[in-house]
């Protein structure tokens, strides 16, 4: 009977050999845990009569591995050798890697002997997240939500060790200023040149923009929308508000096409608002408007 407190945890082996001469024949191995009861047994696992225990042990706990012959008269020498468990081997290759701004896929390989798991940054997901040996790892990068880059790692956890890839993404596009939903949001947009024409999008359902602007000129000003080439909104109308947010003018269709036609006397150095939004208020689509002054 040998007491045995193995010095890492894992899966270990004990197998049996004899001498050339002298050996007792066919050794019979009864592996025990410190209060006695059996957890294995083995007479000729090994080959040639030999036997071989594997078990996984957990570290710093007793054990006991009882040796005997088969045979009650069996005497002899005999020999055992205790393989250890092998050290726990973690690797991912690639080890970083750059995520377009629409995001997307990349196949990474996880080499391990042991259990596995992947630690995620929020913006990514895996397939699969776990595992045990070597697996091919399939990471998912949603498109990025954010006007700065992001910069994270994914870890490879296992049996207390680690391995790391680096993971980045750019920022996403720059994206379409959206010009507010009421003349009193500070999302509003300046349109700083009534001589050049105005570009945008109803992104959403129930969208409206609104453009504050000042004339250079006092006179008679006319608005007129127009649709977009492609993708252009169907039924647009514009009200034009005073600085107090009284209502100056309102117009829906009078341009022809369902388009709307703004025609209002303005003061040189005052700062109007134009709101623009779409009848039935479930559209959406781009528009363009100009200004001309009579």
């Amino acid at each position: 009977m040998y007491s045995i407190i193995p010095t890492v945890s894992g899966s270990w082996r004990f197998v049996s050999s004899v001498p050339l001469t002298g050996g007792t024949p066919d050794p019979y191995g009864r592996l025990r845990d410190k209060f006695g009861p059996e957890l294995i047994r083995d007479d000729d696992g090994g080959g040639n009569r030999q036997f071989s225990i594997t078990y996984d042990l957990v570290a710093g706990r007793r054990y006991f591995l009882e040796v005997s012959d088969w045979s009650p008269s069996g005497t002899g020498t005999y020999q055992v050798t205790a393989i250890a468990p092998e050290p726990p081997v973690i690797l991912v290759s690639p080890d970083s890697w750059v995520f377009p701004s629409s995001g997307g896929a990349k196949v990474i390989q996880v080499t391990s002997n042991v259990a596995w798991r992947l630690a995620l940054p929020s913006w990514i997901t895996a397939v699969p997240a776990s595992g045990t040996g070597n697996a091919t790892v399939t990471l998912t990068a949603r498109p990025s939500t954010s006007d700065a880059p992001y910069s994270d790692v994914v870890l490879l956890l296992a049996d207390g060790q680690r391995a790391t890839m680096t993971v980045t993404q750019p920022a996403r596009p720059a994206q379409p200023v959206d010009c507010g939903g009421s003349i009193i949001m500070i999302t509003a947009c300046t349109w700083s040149d009534l001589g050049t024409p105005i570009v945008g999008t109803m992104e959403t359902p129930g969208d409206s923009d609104v453009y504050r602007f000042t004339p250079a000129v006092t006179g008679t000003w006319t608005f007129v929308s127009s649709p977009t080439p492609t993708g252009g909104i169907s039924d647009p109308f514009g009200v034009i508000y005073a600085p107090n947010g009284g209502m100056i003018a309102y117009d829906d269709n009078s341009a022809g096409n369902r388009q709307f036609s703004l025609t209002v006397t303005l003061q040189a150095g005052t700062t109007y608002s134009l709101m623009i939004a779409q009848w039935p208020p479930g559209s959406t689509g781009g528009y363009v408007v100009t200004a001309s002054r009579a």
